[in-house]
């Protein structure tokens, strides 16, 4: 003997709008107040809602039974909150940088310009330098120190303190223009 709950997932496997209508009196305001838990945003908890409803309407899946469906509903209702929460929260981040970015100076905005470009013309210096001090500067600009350079690339500890010298010589000569306008910035 077929009972109400058969009948009603035999409609809705089938797509009718009997079944779906069935499913949209009985749950959707379920699912919202569901929803609601993790979002607190009604007009979002609505679209959430219906934007599930939508998909396994659309989907071609099909429920044995009905409480694997209704199961399905509110995985799919929480599932699509906690991605909603991920995408708001990434937003609102990006949202504050901007309007952090928005509240500096021109001086400021010019002088995280210049800033940049020592540094971007910096790592271009060193890469000009020779094989074994630039791997020892590039290893102090990651922030090791001395001695854990000197284990890291099997030397003495006087080497490297020796190549960074060195390094350092020809990064202010090469780097000398710069010198001049960073402390008009920071003053």
């Amino acid at each position: 003997m077929r009972n109400l709950s058969d009948d009603i997932m035999g409609s809705i496997n089938r797509k009718e709008k009997k079944g779906w209508e069935f499913v949209y009196d009985r749950y959707y305001q379920s699912l919202c107040s569901y929803a609601n838990r993790y979002v607190n945003d009604p007009e979002m908890v609505q679209d959430i809602v219906q934007d599930v409803l939508v998909k396994v309407w659309q989907q071609d899946n099909v429920f044995p039974v009905f409480e694997a469906f209704v199961t399905y509903l509110y995985k799919s209702v929480y599932i699509n909150s906690l991605l909603y929460i991920r995408t708001r929260n990434k937003r609102e981040q990006i949202l504050q940088y901007v309007a952090e970015e928005m509240e500096k100076t021109d001086e400021q905005l010019l002088a995280d310009i210049v800033m940049e470009e020592v540094v971007r013309q910096l790592y271009r210096c060193v890469e000009e330098l020779p094989a074994e001090r630039r791997e020892v500067m590039r290893l102090s600009l990651k922030g090791h120190s001395v001695s854990e350079i000197a284990e890291i690339l099997d030397v003495s500890v006087s080497t490297v303190k020796t190549q960074r010298q060195r390094s350092f010589s020809y990064l202010k000569e090469k780097l000398k223009d710069f010198y001049c306008i960073i402390p008009l910035f920071f003053s």
